[in-house]
């Protein structure tokens, strides 16, 4: 997914083919959601991995 910031357009490249040109907020809010999912996914992964190796060295 690569994101190309224009000076009034930013355009989120999708399938690598098709482009859709967004205003400038919602390009920020798409980020925002993007960057929030991806810090919601690697919390979980460090949690999951933490209570892992928490739940080895209780064994």
């Amino acid at each position: 997914m690569n994101r190309s910031v224009g000076d009034d357009v930013c355009t989120i490249n999708l399938t690598g083919s098709s482009q859709l040109p967004l205003s400038p907020i919602v390009c920020a809010r798409v980020q925002i959601i993007f960057v929030s999912l991806l810090a919601a996914f690697v919390g979980i992964f460090l949690v999951d991995h933490l209570i892992g190796i928490s739940s080895l060295v209780l064994l």
